[in-house]
């Protein structure tokens, strides 16, 4: 039977096998998103002094900056895993015997049929070329490939956990601006129906 390789490794001319593991550091530009991590509390802003337009629009840039830092989870963890199924590809691939049928892919939908092979000369398998990002390739054998894929997992996966620690403390602000919202909003309610009391009382003085 033939192994199918998942999205992310290519096929060169020569038949060696580009992995392809370069990715945007998502929470890097999180963190500048909306003029930086604008949340409300943790920037020591007194919501209490804040008029009603003023805490809407901070909820607007809030609701912003979450979207923006949810966003940017989900494309780590999308390339956290591309990186794993890479991994998984190289190590099920150094073990396959030569000349055993393969399927690569070069698009998401398109696979073509190939070989794993190794030569009399060289009974090793070809080095494998990998993608550093940014049209860079080095050749790399088996062990360093799947060394540099578990260097990149673990920098994702920091890098995941840094940034729902940055959209929890997002979703904190949301919630304590909300709270200063509806607070504002009873304070607005209370002198309206105080002023219409009192003119209630004037009127009926008269």
């Amino acid at each position: 039977s033939s192994l199918s390789y998942a999205d992310g490794i290519k096929i060169t001319s020569n038949i060696n096998l580009v992995i392809m593991v370069s990715y945007t550091d998502a929470s890097a530009s999180s963190t500048t998103t909306g003029g930086g991590m604008s949340s409300a509390p943790s920037n020591g802003i007194d919501l209490e002094s804040l008029s009603l337009d003023q805490l809407s629009q901070l909820r607007e840039n809030e609701g912003g900056n979450l979207r923006q830092f949810t966003t940017n989870y989900g494309s780590l963890r999308a390339a956290a895993a591309k990186f794993s199924a890479a991994s998984k590809a190289v190590s099920d691939l150094s073990k396959t015997p030569a000349d055993h049928p393969i399927m690569i892919p070069l698009t998401e939908s398109l696979y073509v049929p190939a070989k794993h092979y190794k030569t009399k000369s060289s009974p090793s398998p070809p080095p494998l070329l990998v993608d550093l990002g940014t049209g860079f390739y080095v050749e790399k054998n088996y062990d360093d490939t799947l060394s540099f894929l578990d260097r990149k997992i673990k920098l994702v996966e920091a890098n995941s956990n840094n940034l729902m620690n940055v959209v929890t403390a997002t979703k904190r602000n949301m919630e304590s601006i909300e709270i200063a919202i509806r607070g504002r909003m009873m304070e607005i309610q209370a002198k309206q129906e105080g002023a219409r009391y009192r003119a209630t009382e004037e009127k009926s003085g008269n």
